[in-house]
């Protein structure tokens, strides 16, 4: 097994391995967004994160945020943030290396917690 150097920390995007081949991840790679907290992150074999697609991005839902693919991401594409979906991961089995970090303009339009919240009437967690 493959130990992560440096820990994965809240709002950076790290390329996640789908060993499990699960269907809704589709590809074999993938990009993830982090949200846990960095205490987590540290300290737990877990962490949780959203899945970020290429696919369809001329289609933003209001349960996804666009991305564009710049230097400070490390994307290749322009992708969209699925909030929908977040899933908790093994770090030291399915995270491969980080890709970069979103800025402060993406945080602000994830909305913590609405974007998560996928409620039609948008009950607030907290």
């Amino acid at each position: 097994m493959t130990e992560i150097k440096k820990f994965p920390k809240r709002g950076e995007i790290w390329l996640l391995k789908n060993t499990e081949k699960i269907e809704e991840l589709g590809k074999d790679y993938r990009p993830i967004l982090i949200i846990s907290n960095d205490i987590q992150n540290q300290w737990d074999k877990k962490i949780v994160g959203l899945p970020l697609t290429s696919e369809d991005i001329n289609h933003i839902e209001s349960f996804s945020v666009f991305i564009n693919n710049t230097v400070s991401t490390g994307l290749d594409y322009p992708s969209k943030i699925l909030c929908h979906t977040p899933f908790t991961l093994e770090k030291e089995l399915r995270l491969k290396e980080c890709l970069g970090k979103i800025n402060s303009e993406i945080l602000k339009r994830l909305n913590w917690p609405d974007k998560l919240l996928l409620i039609e009437n948008k009950i607030k967690l907290f």
